[in-house]
C-alpha cells in the first residue's frame, strides 16, 4: 500500500510529510508501520483519505526517564563526534532498565567537559501523533517482496 501523509504532534507541529509523488510503501499485515495506524488503514481503498490520532502509547510509547543517562566522556571512542542532536548507536548492558542488552540508538542531548547526556527514547516517545493523508496506491505484494519479509508476524509455517 502506498501512502501520502502528514504527521503532526499533539501541539499541531509538523513532524513528517510524505508526498503523493514519493509515497511511503508498506506491506499490510507485516508490522512495517505502527500497529494502531495499520489497523486504522485496514479496508481502505486507493483514493480514500484518512485521519488517525494515536496516543503516545499507541505510537512510540511513553517517554522513559531511565533511558536518559549521563555517561562519562572518556567512555566514548575518540573518533566519535560528540555533538548535541547527533544520533549514534551504543552497546548497552541492561542495568535494570527492562530493555534488551545490545545496541540501541541514542540521541546526544548535552555535551559537557566531563559528561555526555544521551537519550535512548525514540524522538517521538511520549507524543500524541495525528496522521492525515490519502491512500495513493493499493496492489498485491510481489512474491519476491513477500519472500524477503518471511511469514507475517504471529503466523507459523506448517510443512
Amino acid at each position: 500500500m502506498g501512502l501520502a501523509y502528514k504527521v503532526r504532534d499533539g501541539r499541531g507541529e509538523l513532524v513528517e510529510e510524505v508526498s503523493r509523488f514519493q509515497p511511503r510503501y508498506y506491506i499490510h499485515g507485516y508490522e512495517q508501520i505502527l500497529p494502531a495506524l495499520e489497523r486504522s488503514l485496514s479496508g481502505l481503498h486507493c483514493g480514500e483519505r484518512f485521519c488517525v490520532t494515536l496516543s503516545s502509547a499507541q505510537a512510540f510509547g511513553p517517554y522513559d526517564e531511565r533511558l536518559c543517562q549521563r555517561v562519562a566522556r572518556w567512555r566514548f571512542p575518540a573518533d566519535v563526534m560528540l555533538v548535541e542532536g547527533a544520533r549514534l548507536e551504543l552497546g548497552i548492558d541492561d542495568h535494570g532498565l527492562g530493555i534488551a542488552a545490545g545496541a540501541v540508538m541514542f540521541c546526544i542531548k548535552e555535551v559537557g567537559a566531563e559528561e555526555v547526556v544521551v537519550d535512548g527514547n525514540h524522538p517521538l516517545a511520549g507524543k500524541e501523533l495525528t496522521f492525515e493523508g490519502e491512500i495513493v496506491e493499493v496492489r498485491r505484494a510481489t512474491f519476491s517482496e513477500l519472500e524477503a519479509m518471511g511469514p507475517p508476524p504471529g503466523q507459523r509455517l506448517h510443512l
